[in-house]
């Protein structure tokens, strides 16, 4: 039955009215050209057909023509099922659960890759007048995208949100998809695929995946090193589960050994951390990684220590080094090598150039120990003198100095080396005549001048000599140095300190294991005057690069700020799709009539071409 109030094309019917009017006149009233010749071809041949032959031509056309024009009109009308036979469409919201746990691997898949999959099979299932909208998370709100039909795909998973849900969407006040009539009112069903439970209730829920455990390394400590114990510190580290660790430091590719913790708490461990002229980047991971790879590992990036290659400079004339001084350097400075060059000889690149009485006329080092021998632009070095026990008088020690002086009136040499007057370091010992015998430069470029020549004197003999020398190496190792933090947690924040107030930028590395993340990758953080500031909270967690003036000075670890001890789903089977989405009233003999007139038109328009050729019409 046709409804006239929702279908506005039955006036079409006129039509076939108007074409029968219209036929009858062009019949009736047609003009027509007549000569004589026609006349006297229809008179003498007598040629003109009968009248039930023009009868039936007629007849035959208007019934091809009456039948096309009301297909035509029944289709348009809208000729169908009744809108109340047919059944409400559904509306779907599919939660998409994007929480971090979703990032865990089912084989060569991730559990948000197998949500996205089965929406897009949601989609798929529903129809012709279904819709469905995706929800996701995105800073802690949810996200609506566009009204979906059928056939339409669903796209890649989004990123992971680590912020918490904000459960308050009414999905009862979404408005309907603008195509879809008002009568029957829609029915609306939600879905959330995914374990969160912190997202908006729904009328379903699935998961993915079965239940496994998830080790994880959840916090480092940096502990840095004690003077002489010849190593750049240790990571004191803490897995969630106590798996097996390894640690590989990346410049080199040197294994590092993993120990257990000195105070034997449970599933926390130590790395000690080799010294070496290269900056450090170590990397701990999980010897088995699991089923949520992402928290399995961490890379830590430290700068070498500020004194990490020693060269020692001696005449090639003495064709060794001198054993005491070498000895006395590899106890004094643990953990380091320590590079014999003989003079003359090439250009020398260290940290710590050690000079016994032979200065390069090429080097590159931050800091010179020198004895006997002294770069002309600090000073020059006078003939040989005595420097009997006691002899030789004590300076008071500068406040500048930068370490506790010992006392060294016990020091004694055959032949010292003093310093002419005029240099530019500061005095500790001198000889009588007030000749300076130890100087030292503090500040940019340490250097500690000694006139004690170590095989011409007690330096290396006596307690106050080796003190001196440690007390100096210590100090230029705890030079002054930035204080950026190594590791933070992303939900808290970290002290830091620079040498001068400035700002910093702070940005997640691009090989980050959590990308893509919804939140801030990148941060401008500035400084108080004291060159004192906090940086954090992060969002994403792992590894940023601080850079101050477009060049980086450190990097830094956020651990991520959640639990997650088992990546475990919750098993709520699947919706039973064929149910979800009724199908639609089967047609009848309603939606098939206009195509069946539309045959019979076909029909009777052979008919009477095939009549025309047997005679039977004109």
């Amino acid at each position: 039955m046709l409804e006239f109030a929702r279908e506005r094309w039955l006036w079409l019917f006129l039509l076939v009215g108007v074409f029968y009017v219209a036929w009858w006149f062009a019949r009736r009233y047609r003009k027509q050209r007549v000569t004589y010749g026609l006349i006297w071809q229809r008179v003498a041949r007598r040629v003109v057909p009968p009248g039930w032959k023009r009868v039936l031509r007629t007849a035959l056309t208007l019934l091809v023509s009456g039948v096309m024009l009301s297909a035509i009109v029944l289709k348009a009308a809208g000729l169908q099922r009744p809108a109340a036979e047919q059944p409400a469409p559904l509306l779907v919201f599919i939660l998409l659960d994007n929480s971090p746990g979703m990032r865990a691997r089912e084989g060569e898949q991730t559990r948000q890759q197998l949500a996205a999959q089965r929406a897009q099979q949601i989609v798929d299932a529903m129809g012709e007048h279904d819709r469905a909208m995706l929800l996701w998370k995105k800073d802690g709100r949810l996200l609506m995208g566009p009204w979906l039909k059928t056939g339409d795909v669903v796209g890649d998973p989004q990123p992971v949100d680590w912020l918490a849900p904000d459960p308050q969407l009414a999905l009862l006040d979404v408005p309907p998809p603008p195509d879809l009539p008002a009568e029957p009112q829609p029915r609306r069903v939600s879905i959330r695929l995914g374990a969160d439970d912190r997202l908006p209730a729904a009328d379903f829920a699935e998961s993915f995946g079965s239940a496994q455990a998830n080790d994880a390394i959840v916090s480092c400590v940096y502990i840095p090193p004690t003077p002489g114990d010849g190593t750049a510190g240790a990571i004191l580290f803490a897995t969630r589960k106590g798996g097996a660790v390894t640690a590989r430091e990346l410049s080199t590719g040197t294994e590092l050994e993993v120990l257990p913790n000195l105070e034997s708490r449970p599933h926390v461990r130590r790395v000690v951390l080799p010294i070496q002229p290269e900056p450090l980047r170590v990397r701990i991971a999980l010897a088995a990684p699991d089923a949520l790879p992402e928290d399995d590992a961490i890379t830590v990036t430290l700068d070498p220590p500020r004194l990490a290659s020693v060269a020692l400079c001696y005449p090639a004339a003495d064709g060794e080094p001198n054993p005491i001084l070498l000895d006395a350097l590899r106890g004094l400075l643990p953990g380091r090598e320590v590079t014999p060059v003989a003079l003359p000889g090439g250009a020398v690149q260290t940290d710590l150039l050690v000079c016994d009485r032979v200065l390069p006329s090429d080097y590159d080092a931050r800091f010179l120990l020198c004895f006997g021998v002294l770069p002309e632009a600090d000073g020059i070095v006078d003939p040989p003198a005595g420097a009997e026990p006691n002899m030789q008088l004590r300076v008071q020690p500068p406040a500048d100095a930068g370490f506790e002086v010992p006392e060294l009136t016990l020091l004694s040499a055959r032949e010292a080396l003093p310093l002419r007057e005029g240099h530019r370091l500061l005095p500790l010992a001198a000889l009588l005549d007030g000749r300076t015998l130890i100087g030292v430069r503090h500040g940019a470029n340490e250097l500690l001048y000694c006139g004690f020549v170590p095989h011409q004197s007690t330096l290396l003999q006596e307690p106050p000599g080796l003190l001196l020398l440690m007390r100096w190496l210590n100090a230029v190792q705890a030079g002054p140095r930035q204080k950026l933090p190594l590791f933070v947690n992303a939900g808290q924040e970290a002290e830091f300190e620079l040498e001068q107030p400035g700002t910093l930028k702070v940005r997640l590395a691009d090989d980050a294991p959590w990308l893509p993340s919804y939140g801030p990758r990148e941060y401008e953080i500035s400084s108080g005057p004291d060159g004192r500031g906090k940086m954090g909270p992060f969002v994403i967690p792992g590894e940023y690069v601080i850079s101050q003036d477009g060049r980086e000075i450190g990097r830094l670890n956020a651990f991520a700020d959640f639990t997650w001890p088992e990546v475990m789903p919750i098993d709520t089977g699947r919706v039973d799709l064929a149910k979800l989405f009724a199908p639609q009233a089967q047609p009848d003999w309603r939606d098939a009539l206009p195509g069946l007139l539309l045959w019979i038109a076909l029909g009777l328009m052979v008919l009477e071409w095939l009549l025309w050729l047997l005679g039977i019409t004109e």
